[in-house]
């Protein structure tokens, strides 16, 4: 590439090891955005002068190729081709320099990426730089040959790939970019990885935040949290089933298969044994000679101890004493429904909502003079007294801030106290803004004033221009009316 402030043309000379006869000539015109348009190709003959043995201009080749059409036949298609003067055959059956020059370029500065020069010794050389010529080659004919391998090799590996590489975009998480190995829908529609899932609830902790929507930001709740894809998680797995010779997959993690563990696998001569030590204590030992598995387990469990078996009915044994208080003297009642038993001071307890101790019950027990059959016990009484509680339609007493909390107002508690003055005139707030009752009003604006007197709270005073009366006229000139 050439200077940002030289222009073209531009020419490269280049000095050949000997004279050869040029077959072809192959020059890369760019580099990233910089492109060189027109190549002019010369060759010096004897006498010092260079000679124009080819040309070509192309406005979007990217590679030029001048071929000698008498010594080669083939071309690169990527290539835009330019064949080399016939008339100049004398130059090219024998040059030792040449001579490249960039004619024109695409608005920028000239520039020449590559160039290779192919063909071989002239034919009047000596055999001994004929010979110097072919050691240079061979190691680099050997290496080309192994590079060639290895592009072969790389190319089969990629066509083989390249049948697989694309994968469906259902199968990559939205946030990675990867194989899911168990696809989760969020509450936003998405669908991304358990793991990634995982990694964003662990970074939401560290910062004191609950698990939410990476897409959305919204807290997962038991109707909005992620749920797994079944039918997603299949696909993804025949997928991977069928490509699982591709290197590309072989890392990928699988929930697929079972790993049995060494210590589950037991032999089947330990059996007998473990059995045996087992049912030594048992009352009743098992045969192993089952001719079936079902059979085995049936047998086993029929031994067993069924924890989930319902436990026996409970005897019928009379109840005589009350369900709450557990008196056995004074008035009892059976409930229809359940048979249970209920005292006559439980039931006026149940009826006004209140709650007496247990003390209060044995006593009020005791003195029942009255004995009553518990079956032949009248349901109701409509001669006792009932007793009304609270007037459940009264309205909750309103209390003022200060007595609800029990604060009393102090001179020294200046935070307090403030709360309650004008931090702009001074003036003491009315019973109408505060919202307390008259008593505290009044210990407040007290506190207040002593406070002032103090020296703990500052005293607002009106501007001595403001205390005196404007005037109605001018002194010194009382005929004309002032602007007052």
């Amino acid at each position: 590439m050439a200077y940002s402030v030289t222009k073209p043309p531009v020419e490269l000379e280049f000095q050949l090891f000997c004279p050869i006869a040029i077959h072809r000539i192959k020059v890369w015109t760019k580099l990233g955005t910089l492109k060189t348009t027109c190549v002019e190709i010369l060759s010096k003959s004897k006498n010092g002068m260079f000679h124009k043995i080819g040309s070509g201009e192309s406005q979007h080749a990217d590679i030029f190729e001048f071929i000698n059409a008498k010594r080669e036949t083939s071309s690169d298609s990527a290539c835009a081709r330019f064949d080399l003067f016939p008339t100049m055959g004398h130059l090219l059956a024998s040059s030792s320099v040449i001579k490249v020059v960039l004619r024109k370029t695409a608005r920028c500065v000239p520039v020449l990426r590559k160039i290779e020069i192919w063909g071989k010794p002239a034919k009047h050389c000596q055999q001994s730089v004929k010979d110097s010529v072919h050691k240079l080659w061979i190691p680099t004919e050997t290496c080309v040959h192994e590079v060639t391998n290895k592009e072969l090799t790389t190319e089969i590996r990629d066509k083989i790939d390249s049948r697989v590489q694309d994968v469906p975009e259902e199968f990559l998480d939205e946030l990675t970019c990867d194989i899911m190995s168990l696809p989760m829908i969020l509450p936003s529609g998405k669908v991304v990885d358990q793991r990634t899932i995982e990694r964003c609830n662990q970074q939401e902790e560290t910062w004191g935040r609950q698990p939410s929507d990476p897409f959305t930001g919204l807290i997962y709740t038991d109707s909005r949290k992620p749920k797994f894809c079944a039918a997603l998680k299949s696909r993804i797995d025949q997928f991977l089933i069928k490509h699982s010779d591709t290197t590309k997959f072989q890392h990928i993690p699988r929930t697929i298969g079972t790993k049995f563990k060494p210590s589950a696998l037991h032999s089947r001569a330990n059996v007998p044994k473990r059995i045996k030590q087992c049912s030594s204590s048992a009352p009743v030992s098992l045969n192993l000679s089952c001719s079936s598995l079902e059979a085995a387990v049936s047998q086993a469990l029929a031994t067993s101890i069924r924890y989930t078996q319902p436990n026996p009915p409970a005897l019928n044994v009379a109840v005589t004493s009350c369900r709450s208080c557990m008196a056995t003297s004074g008035a009892l009642y059976r409930i229809g429904t359940c048979q249970h038993l209920i005292c006559r001071f439980c039931l006026d307890l149940q009826y006004q909502g209140e709650s007496a101790p247990k003390s209060a019950r044995t006593i009020a027990g005791a003195s029942q003079q009255l004995r009553f059959n518990s079956s032949a016990a009248p349901a109701s009484d409509p001669d006792s007294p009932v007793e009304l509680g609270e007037n459940p339609f009264a309205k909750e007493r309103v209390q003022c801030i200060l007595c609800k909390h029990n604060v009393t107002p102090d001179y020294k508690n200046v935070q307090l106290l403030s709360q309650f003055q004008s931090p702009y005139t001074g003036r003491i707030y009315g019973k109408h803004i505060t919202g307390l009752c008259k008593a505290r009003q009044e210990q407040v604006e007290r506190e207040i004033i002593k406070a002032q007197n103090a020296g703990l709270m500052p005293v607002y005073h009106k501007a001595v221009q403001f205390l005196k009366d404007p005037k109605l006229f001018d002194p010194e000139k009382p005929v004309r009316p002032h602007k007052y």
